[in-house]
């Protein structure tokens, strides 16, 4: 038995970003104490217990996308959050037997209706990475893309053939022949085969959470996806040097166009527009202030500037004293009044 209470979208009137970003900004330490919200029950009858750790779903989809996902202690379920998403579900149960007709090793499953997660504390392939990335460097670490790519090219089965019915023609999305000839379509565009989605057991590639299919799509959009959604790694090399080692920096352009089509297909535009203007506001925010500190900067640089030039003025005032004071002196000895008729027949 699980509760939860879903709330409908417009009664929505906490906004959890600008909460957590002031309690970071009072006491980081405070934040685990509000990362989460708290609900008390109370009932006249008994209220069984069971052994949910975290109940989750995003408002971010439209309704046949939204699924509703359930961490236990042993496994981890989704499950359709209205009638409409139930289609979903079985879509994702497809895309579990895909995986295994293909030799992806896989830890989600199908029963009653549910899609069932092994729970596992093994690594993902991201925090392998970025190990790899810190201990040894980033030779290595494209290495290890590299050879992640060949595991995928190896079992999403290459097309020989590009069809003429392809992703970029689905979305409308200009990519000439020639460009297209460079790339590798794919039979299984199973396209968030990232690496935080992706366990390492025994030195295998486990997957879970794979919602997502599109046909003849490139191997190298998945790539893509898996490097632009690996935010660690971006402390320590940057996306575009992983894109030119993988031979695919030409195309970002191109994949990001494709990237926000198919997320336009799956997001929701009311909470989109709401949180958009959530993040324009706050990167407007760090806008102004990155200006102001930045006037400030130009400020105090003209302030010291015209502390030089007063200092520099005094300077030549006081050496200015100097010489009319050497002058007055002059005038008073006996030797300058002794060669003043001197001084007139030469016309000084």
């Amino acid at each position: 038995i699980y509760r939860d209470i879903t709330y409908k979208d417009e009664n929505v009137n906490f906004k959890e970003g600008e909460a957590y970003t002031e309690i970071i900004k009072n006491n980081p330490i405070d934040f685990k104490k509000f990362a989460n919200s708290f609900l008390i029950e109370i009932s006249r009858s008994e209220i069984k217990n069971n052994d949910i750790k975290f109940v989750t779903f995003s408002n971010m989809r439209k309704d046949q996308y939204r699924v509703k996902t359930i961490v236990r202690s042993e496994q981890v379920e989704k499950t359709e959050i209205n009638y409409k998403s139930a289609e979903h579900i079985k879509k994702i149960k497809n895309n579990i037997d895909v995986l295994n007709e293909i030799g992806i090793k896989s830890l989600d499953s199908y029963q009653d209706g549910k899609i069932i997660s092994k729970y596992t504390k093994a690594k993902t392939l991201e925090d392998e990475l970025v190990e790899i990335l810190k201990e040894q460097g980033k030779e290595a670490f494209q290495q290890k893309i590299k050879e992640y790519k060949e595991f995928l090219k190896d079992k999403l089965v290459p097309l020989e053939i590009i069809p003429e019915n392809n992703i970029f023609t689905k979305y409308k999305i200009e990519c000439g022949s020639e460009e297209a000839s460079k790339l590798t379509f794919i039979k299984h565009g199973l396209w968030d085969l990232i690496f935080q989605n992706c366990f390492v057991i025994d030195g295998d590639y486990y997957f879970y959470d794979q919602e997502w299919y599109e046909d003849n799509m490139p191997l190298e959009y998945i790539l893509y996806r898996a490097v632009l959604y690996f935010h660690e790694s971006k402390r320590y090399i940057s996306d575009t040097e992983v894109f030119q080692n993988l031979g695919i920096l030409e195309y970002a352009d191109i994949f990001k166009t494709l990237d926000d089509k198919i997320q336009e297909k799956i997001r929701k535009p009311l909470m989109w527009n709401i949180h958009t203007r959530e993040e324009l506001q706050k990167n407007k925010y760090t806008r102004i202030k990155q200006e102001l500190e930045q006037k400030d900067g130009e400020l105090q640089t003209l302030i010291n500037e015209v502390k030089y030039l007063r200092q520099e003025n005094d300077s030549l005032k006081n050496q200015n004293q100097e010489k009319a004071n050497t002058i007055a002196i002059m005038q008073k000895s006996l030797s300058w009044r002794i060669t003043k008729p001197l001084r007139k027949l030469r016309g000084n």
